[in-house]
């Protein structure tokens, strides 16, 4: 309950924090809709001293701690982690897959954290996909989305987390990649 009295606190404050940290809470929040709908969650973390990985929708990561930090505004980088997981949530329930899995990885590149969230649900239809982040539009049914959640998140991540978000289609689904600046301390 504490995860999520201190999640939605008001968060203008620019510091520093740990990347894989405020994934792994954001995941925590939504478990209980991952579950309900049979998605399996695995995560995978990479840094330059470790590597790990954990599954069954158990997120406790321990590895990688203090190694992936960026600088910026964390609840506004939690918002946008929740919106990209959400989707990808509602794109594999949608679907009629009987496996349904969420593929998270985490990892750095020099001067560069990497977010990287793959799903096995329907996919973005090729027709529109130039389209998803302008506002209020939505490939989700009528009064099933507001059209904002892309928009808002690339935004964001543009102007106050110096990142980006693309998204792009894969052989089994899609896959939203956020990149962010690191701060090496």
């Amino acid at each position: 309950m504490d995860d999520f009295r201190n999640f939605f606190k008001p968060d203008k404050e620019l510091k520093t924090f740990d990347v894989a940290n405020t994934f792994t809470n954001c995941l925590r929040l939504i478990n209980v809709e991952l579950i309900d709908n049979n998605i399996i969650t695995n995560v995978k973390c990479k840094c330059e001293t470790q590597e790990c990985e954990i599954s069954d929708n158990i997120f406790v990561l321990n590895c990688c701690e203090n190694q992936i930090l960026t600088t910026g505004y964390e609840g506004e980088l939690k918002q946008v982690f929740l919106n990209l997981l959400s989707n990808a949530k509602d794109s594999m329930v949608t679907s009629q897959k009987l496996r349904k899995e969420l593929d998270i990885y985490i990892y750095t590149k020099v001067d560069k954290i990497f977010i990287e969230i793959s799903d096995n649900g329907t996919g973005i239809p090729t027709d529109v996909i130039d389209n998803i982040f302008d506002p209020y539009f939505s490939t989700k049914g009528e009064g099933k989305g507001a059209g904002i959640g892309l928009y808002m998140s690339k935004t964001i991540l543009q102007n106050h987390m110096n990142g980006d978000v693309y998204l792009e289609n894969t052989a089994d689904g899609a896959k939203a990649v956020v990149t962010l600046a690191r701060t090496i301390q």
